[in-house]
């Protein structure tokens, strides 16, 4: 089934180079929506976008400065004003494959920000030396969701090609606005991932070499879990202990 990978390696560099090229940070991947949202499209998938995906009510961290710029910016760049408007003002997009074959609702996550990055000018940086170095001073793809964005585009076409083969529903996550954990809450809250039996996600690494694949174990990447107590539940807390101690 998967001997034919390679077929799709030069559409993942060709989306990936026009992605790294117009690095959208979060909230504000218009271009990048769209273009995703059209070859989906194209491979004949049930596409979603705007709110029945993201739920407003649980948007953080988005500009309505930034946002605006970035739909001109976008149009400037050949997207259309309808596709624009599909979005309703939030990027991010969903595309739903059913096999119309009982089995179990599986989610694959790729999210599509980039970073406030200024990209290095070093003439040995692949990007400099063959021509698709960022557009847009102060914004990089640093982290390699220009990547993911293209993995899951590649995705999207293989599951296509192989659907007779498959069984249940198949649920592709574009998420927006990745950085600083702003966008997972909307895209959850809008109900997309309700009906979910499995949910998978991947990050790319340079720890491995071509070819492989790593599976993590749990704290491989690092995490902070916090605990907040208030003073006076913090003084409740200590009264406790020293009844206790006395006891």
């Amino acid at each position: 089934m998967f001997e034919d990978l390679k077929n799709y390696t030069e559409e993942m560099v060709s989306f990936r180079r026009s992605f790294h090229k117009y690095p959208e940070t979060g909230w504000t991947e218009f271009r990048t929506t769209a273009i995703i949202a059209e070859r989906l499209n194209e491979l004949g998938y049930e596409v979603l976008l705007g709110k029945a995906i993201i739920n407003p009510d649980f948007v953080m961290g988005r500009s309505k400065t930034e946002v605006e710029a970035a739909q001109c910016k976008a149009v400037e760049l050949g997207i259309s004003k309808e596709a624009i408007g599909a979005c309703q003002g939030y990027t991010g997009c969903a595309a739903i494959l059913e096999t119309g074959r009982p089995g179990p609702v599986t989610a694959l996550r790729f999210d599509i920000d980039a970073l406030y990055v200024t990209e290095t000018e070093n003439v040995d940086h692949i990007p400099n030396k063959e021509g698709f170095r960022s557009e847009f001073q102060g914004k990089m793809h640093a982290c390699g969701h220009d990547c993911h964005a293209a993995t899951g585009l590649a995705m999207a076409h293989w599951l296509k090609v192989h659907e007779a083969e498959l069984n249940g529903t198949v649920k592709l996550l574009f998420q927006p606005a990745e950085e600083g954990t702003r966008g997972a809450l909307a895209m959850t809250e809008s109900g997309i991932l309700d009906d979910v039996n499995y949910l998978v996600g991947a990050h790319i690494a340079c720890t491995p070499r071509l070819g492989q694949v790593f599976i993590s174990e749990p704290g491989t990447m690092p995490r902070l879990n916090l605990t907040f107590i208030s003073r006076a539940e913090r003084h409740t807390q200590w009264l406790i202990r020293k009844t206790e101690e006395m006891l």
